[in-house]
């Protein structure tokens, strides 16, 4: 049948940023990099994959004083591995997107994603609880989010091609290869 677009469903996070604003976030960054102007070649967007997830970490006190359960919140970037502290609960919306739409694929699977955020934990709960000794953490309840990214591919004050994306969840901005 022609003109029919297949569909796909993925778990989307609210976006708060559009286009326009995101554009803007670029040229404030490349102003305090002192890389302004921007020549912009290219504007687009894609769905970036990012697992979100709450550990429960259960660290020992002294006796009789029971264990302390702390439970943190995280999002952790599905392609680097970089994780994230969140304040608040996120939720993803299943929403049907184009298939020919650009959705990145995970390069870390859900066990690697529990992984990497209990090897990140012992470092996280020493810095800031300033607690010694290796805590027990629980790590298994994480899933695949989707967040749209605005994507801008632009020609730098060198002649260099950069490519720069706009997290439209948090406005943050990242640097992406090609």
């Amino acid at each position: 049948m022609i003109g029919v677009n297949k569909m796909t469903s993925i778990d989307l996070v609210d976006s708060s940023i559009e286009q326009d604003q995101a554009r803007e976030i670029i040229k404030a960054w490349a102003e305090k990099k002192k890389m302004a102007p921007l020549d912009f070649v290219k504007e687009g967007k894609t769905y970036y994959p990012f697992y979100y997830g709450e550990t429960i970490t259960s660290i020992k006190r002294i006796p009789p004083l029971p264990p302390r359960k702390i439970a943190h919140r995280w999002l952790l970037d599905a392609i680097t591995g970089r994780p994230f502290m969140l304040p608040d609960a996120l939720e993803g919306k299943p929403e049907q997107v184009n298939e020919s739409a650009k959705i990145l694929d995970p390069v870390i699977d859900f066990q690697g994603a529990a992984e990497n955020i209990k090897e990140h934990m012992p470092r996280f709960i020493m810095r800031h609880y300033k607690y010694f000794f290796t805590p027990s953490i629980e790590a298994d309840n994480f899933y695949l989010l989707y967040v749209k990214v605005w994507l801008f591919n632009y020609i730098d004050n060198k002649n260099a091609r950069t490519y720069l994306g706009v997290n439209s969840w948090s406005g943050n901005i990242m640097e992406l290869e090609e």
